[in-house]
């Protein structure tokens, strides 16, 4: 059931990360 908690997490730095890398690219 911890696991709920954990995949948003992820996906908040997914997230997160995917907006640092669009801006260090452009």
């Amino acid at each position: 059931m911890n696991q709920y908690p954990d995949n948003k997490n992820i996906t908040d730095i997914l997230a997160f990360l995917s907006l640092s890398i669009c801006s260090v690219t452009f």
